[in-house]
């Protein structure tokens, strides 16, 4: 489980380096804009991009909702669908 979801992360980090060149030109962000994204590690920075899509069945069980909680934090995910 955790192959995958490491080369998804390498394969964000290459897309993100490839491209701060061209979205850097595109328009200034807002100083608190700018803050906000300077205070978050490279790791934080790759999870927000991950929204991780779960079916209703294993998030209406107790168990199920702590391990989504637990992926959420452990990973720093954007949030999941």
């Amino acid at each position: 489980m955790h192959r995958p979801l490491s080369l998804l992360l390498c394969l964000l980090l290459v897309i993100g380096a490839s491209s701060s060149e061209s979205s850097a030109q595109t328009s200034p962000a807002s100083p608190r804009v700018s803050r906000l994204l300077d205070s978050l590690s490279l790791r934080a920075r790759i999870g927000q991009l991950v929204m991780p899509w779960v079916s209703g069945s294993p998030a209406a069980t107790d168990n199920g909702l702590a391990r989504i909680h637990g992926l959420i934090d452990s990973l720093e995910l954007g949030g999941i669908l």
